[in-house]
């Protein structure tokens, strides 16, 4: 779609408008609330602070609102004006004892341009798990750290239930870049997954589109660039707020793996989770990444699969890879692999 600036300001046609296709923002409160910005203004002491803490105690605890369906999410209430003691009193005539952990309240903040935008996203981030995704791709599909971060919302069948693998991502340590390229083996394969995955995927596509109206201007898109350093090319990955200038030569790419804010998630840092896990879960001592891949491929072995067809699953170069490796694992040790990572795929 062609812009034009004219003194900084971004403007479109009225043919280039009706061009475009925009999806329906999604309900906060049926009828009534929808994710975007609102200015809601009225004479003073005629109840606006009361309809605010109304709607955010709904929303946080699900609760309908009137006649109005209500779907539950976190509330942030930046009570700007108050004082946590007048905070208490109200919130207490209005809702009795009955509190909830999903709504945040906070009395003092940072100014919009001040600061207050790096405040919103920290946040945000704190609210969410954005390692758990990754994760169960890989339990259920047997995909190495970096072919899980590598993959686009173009390698997903939905209909078909099957993802076809085609690069991997990592992190070149010579050069201090992320970077996604070719897989172990330099070859695309495709693998089919189960209902469970097939449901997990379209709740995560939901959800990520959701998190582009929460997120607003603090939502990042993600893009590759392709940088050519002593005959050999390189395709670098960066993850840029919408609101900022797209260097030329990037191209957006749509990882499926996100963190909330749309930023891809990495390697480096599922690994971080990975460990973190280990620390906080009983039974998950020993656990790593790449014990997901081993408990994929035991399951199938130990349930009929044939050699081959798993060795063409994992991307192995031959056979006897695939069996030396995986076929002499006993029963017990694959039973309690699984009951370990049905821990870490549950997010317990």
């Amino acid at each position: 779609m062609a812009e034009m600036r004219v003194n900084s300001l971004m403007t479109i046609s009225m043919n280039e408008l009706y061009d475009n296709v925009f999806q329906n923002r999604p309900p906060i409160i049926e009828g009534l609330l929808y994710s975007g910005t609102y200015i809601f203004a009225g004479a003073p002491k005629v109840g606006k602070s009361f309809l605010m803490a109304q709607l955010a105690y709904h929303i946080s605890t699900g609760q309908r609102l009137w006649e109005y369906e209500v779907h539950q999410g976190d509330v942030l209430y930046l009570a700007l004006e108050d004082d946590y003691q007048r905070l208490q009193s109200r919130l207490f005539r209005m809702f009795g004892v009955e509190g909830t952990d999903h709504l945040h309240l906070t009395v003092q903040s940072k100014l919009i341009s001040e600061g207050l935008e790096v405040q919103l996203e920290d946040f945000l981030k704190k609210k969410d798990n954005p390692a758990l995704l990754p994760i169960q791709i890989a339990y259920y599909t047997g995909l190495r750290i970096g072919e899980v971060c590598g993959l686009t919302w173009q390698d997903i069948n939905l209909e078909g239930q099957y993802l076809t693998v085609r690069r991997s991502m990592r992190y070149n340590g010579a050069r201090h870049k992320t970077e996604i390229g070719a897989t172990k083996r330099k070859k695309i394969r495709t693998v089919d997954f189960c209902d469970t995955l097939a449901e997990i995927l379209r709740t995560a596509k939901a959800e990520q589109h959701k998190n582009r109206f929460r997120y607003g201007e603090l939502y990042s898109l993600n893009y590759y660039s392709e940088v050519k350093e002593k005959d050999r090319t390189y395709y670098e990955v960066y993850s840029l707020p919408r609101t900022e200038e797209v260097p030329e030569g990037y191209k957006e790419i749509s990882f499926v793996c996100l963190r909330p804010d749309g930023a891809f998630e990495s390697p480096s840092t599922v690994g971080i989770m990975c460990r973190a896990a280990r620390k906080k879960v009983d039974g998950l001592e020993d656990f790593h990444f790449h014990q997901l891949r081993h408990t994929f491929t035991s399951n199938l072995l130990s349930n009929g699969a044939a050699p081959k067809d798993v060795q063409e699953l994992l991307g192995h170069a031959d056979v006897s890879t695939t069996m030396n490796i995986y076929a002499h694992a006993t029963r017990e040790a694959k039973r309690t692999s699984a009951r370990l990572l049905d821990k870490v795929v549950g997010g317990e």
